[in-house]
């Protein structure tokens, strides 16, 4: 099945949006996806991978592919496998200034994810909504993030809510946004 979705997107001239949700596709579907980016990216708005149990192999092959979307606003990575090592072949691809969205509510991309996040997270210069939710984050995760808080001033929703951060990164994260942000989760930590 992935080898074929893959294949008839290679052919396709303008795709603006791409919603793949719940297709079970893993790394090996993510990979060939990947691929077919290089062909079919240009244009590429939306790609939605909503639950897809893609792990670290996929999160580093979509990092190579998402380099081919320059026009990419909104990544849905919602409910995947996503780890580390993912998150930081992930955020090779995340260098587009267009990006509006980045969802990755659901993995487990831990304090070293957002580490990697926070390297690039001033070149998302138009990232309005950010959902780390349920991603087993702890302090040096929310401090990575706050620190980069005061130079992203188009990000307006930031989602932390089941995590491990407590008190001390949550009021990090606050402060860092007190004066841009509209709407912060961070309740129901662990």
């Amino acid at each position: 099945v992935c080898a074929a979705v893959a294949s008839s997107l290679q052919g396709l001239g303008i795709l603006a949006e791409l919603r793949l949700a719940r297709n079970i596709l893993g790394d090996q579907g993510a990979e060939e996806l990947a691929k077919a980016l290089k062909d079919c990216g240009q244009h590429l708005k939306v790609l939605d991978l909503n639950g897809n149990k893609i792990g670290a192999m996929g999160g580093v092959a979509l990092g190579d592919g998402l380099q081919h979307t320059p026009m990419l606003t909104e990544l849905d990575l919602n409910n995947n496998a996503i780890d580390v090592k993912g998150m930081i072949g992930l955020v090779n691809g995340l260098r587009m200034s267009t990006l509006a969205t980045l969802a990755l509510f659901g993995n487990t991309i831990g304090d070293e994810g957002c580490k990697a996040l926070a390297k690039v997270f001033l070149q998302l210069c138009a990232l309005k909504t950010l959902n780390l939710a349920m991603n087993h984050i702890g302090d040096v995760g929310a401090l990575s993030i706050a620190l980069v808080l005061p130079g992203a001033t188009a990000l307006s929703t930031l989602l932390l809510f089941h995590n491990y951060i407590s008190e001390m990164g949550l009021t990090a994260v606050t402060k860092a946004a007190a004066s841009s942000l509209h709407v912060i989760d961070v309740c129901e930590q662990s």
